[in-house]
């Protein structure tokens, strides 16, 4: 391939632009997002070599250069004029620079061309392997690497659907050379990421990939698919208008504290992970800083022994104490109703048969009623009890 020096050396350069997001291209000054420098008529046969293959992206400064932008449906060309043959000269050069391996720059006739892979983002299943889609066994079966949370895991669903890419691990406990090697690896080609269940990058490793490709220029793209959190919220039969995601919490017990006390005044119902051997800590701090809340607790989510547990913090608390924990937790808890509804009028007992119909015991709902309205919580049971039961 000629050297940049001699291949530029004219006034003015023409480059072709694919790109599904053509407002991103003309809301950016001083960067462009350029995928391909080819010919438009040798574009198809380009394409049709690979059909999976997805030009990325390449940021190129071209700050204080002349721009024409001429767009038809996804094709953008792009001509940049310049007095200077100087410029034009260190944009070819950067336009190579990017390129993270000099086989993906080549020339077809006056034009180059920069290849560089996709990273997918890739969700599987959570429990039952029937979930997975189409799309993401299509994408699975196609790329050269796919970058796992623990290969062993994922070795799993790949020999259930007769797969055999090759795998790489990358999780929290992967050398820094790691990130480096699978960026190298998009510069050849595609590259799916996937977790041991559910959606990658969500309470998970794969989210610091995804941010270096694109920093480093990459595209990328999600497959969507099976999620622990949406799963056990709609399981839950909670308020699912608005609900924050928490995650796992803190280790340390402070820390832990900390963050329950930044959720606990929020009206949304709260969503978070937890291992078997932290889930009756994690209970007791949530009723030490949240107060006694409706709670639902999900495990085994799509499989054979599914279990969605619906009560209370106090109630989970207790069962758990003489139970052993199995499993991996999506815990749901409700949401600070006093603050969603400070001023609640109507007469308290209504709202209290209200609650015990969503499933809230009656102990609770009186307990919740009484902080919402301000009444004196043995009086309002009292009054509770006094009720003619439907």
């Amino acid at each position: 391939m000629p050297a940049p020096s001699t291949l530029l050396t004219v006034g003015c350069l023409e480059l072709t632009v694919i790109h599904q997001h053509l407002d991103v291209l003309l809301k950016l000054f001083d960067r462009l997002l350029v995928s391909l420098l080819v010919p438009l008529e040798q574009l198809d046969a380009f394409l049709a070599a690979d059909s999976l293959r997805v030009l990325n992206v390449l940021v190129v400064d071209i700050q204080r250069l002349g721009l024409v932008l001429q767009s038809r449906d996804n094709v953008v060309r792009i001509v940049v004029e310049h007095h200077s043959s100087f410029l034009i000269t260190r944009l070819g050069a950067a336009f190579i620079r990017r390129a993270r391996r000099p086989h993906n720059v080549c020339q077809l006739g006056s034009s180059i061309l920069i290849v560089m892979g996709v990273l997918y983002i890739v969700s599987t299943p959570i429990g039952n392997l029937g979930d997975v889609t189409l799309r993401a066994l299509e994408t699975l079966r196609a790329v050269p690497l796919i970058v796992a949370e623990d290969t062993r895991h994922t070795r799993k669903l790949l020999a259930h659907n007769d797969i055999h890419t090759r795998l790489l691990s990358y999780n929290e406990h992967s050398p820094p050379s790691r990130l480096e090697q699978i960026l190298d690896a998009l510069g050849e080609g595609d590259v799916a990421l996937v977790t041991d269940a559910g959606t990658p990058a969500v309470s998970d490793p794969g989210r610091g990939l995804v941010l270096a490709a694109h920093e480093a220029g990459f595209s990328v793209s999600a497959l969507p698919g099976p999620s622990a959190v949406l799963t056990a919220l709609v399981l839950s039969g909670m308020d699912t208008s608005n609900f924050l995601f928490l995650g796992f919490l803190p280790r340390r017990p402070a820390d832990r504290r900390a963050k329950l006390r930044e959720a606990r005044d929020l009206p949304y119902t709260l969503v978070l992970f937890e291992a078997p051997h932290r889930i009756r800590r994690t209970l007791q701090a949530l009723r030490e800083v949240l107060g006694d809340r409706a709670l639902s607790i999900a495990r085994e989510m799509t499989k054979l022994h599914e279990e969605v547990r619906r009560g209370t913090i106090t109630s989970e608390i207790e069962y758990w104490a003489t139970q052993e924990p199995r499993g991996e937790y999506t815990l749901v808890v409700a949401g600070n109703e006093a603050k969603a509804a400070p001023a609640r009028d109507g007469d308290p007992i209504d709202r209290v048969a209200e609650l015990v119909a969503q499933g809230q015991k009656a102990t609770e709902a009186v307990r919740v009623v009484a902080r919402e309205t301000g009444s004196d919580r043995r009086e309002l049971y009292a009054a509770w009890l006094d009720q003619p039961q439907k």
